[in-house]
């Protein structure tokens, strides 16, 4: 199954901004996951922003950073 990402055109909606770099700082300053292509355009997935937007609950799972208690 694909995810539906954002056109470049939510894109700008979305950041109020057209050059690349401020849009990423827009996208950091919202919280909202982003990727990057080789060709450096960006991926930001319509999941994510309803997410952080809206409260919709994601699929996209995050693991829990904790001490590695073996080492100790």
């Amino acid at each position: 199954m694909t995810m539906p990402e954002i056109s470049p055109d939510r894109l700008k909606q979305l950041t109020d901004r057209v050059q690349k770099r401020a849009q990423v700082r827009q996208l950091r300053a919202l919280g909202i996951r982003y990727g990057e292509r080789a060709d450096g355009t960006l991926v930001v997935l319509e999941e994510e922003v309803r997410r952080v937007l809206y409260g919709g609950g994601s699929t996209i799972r995050t693991k829990e950073l904790e001490p590695d208690w073996g080492a100790i």
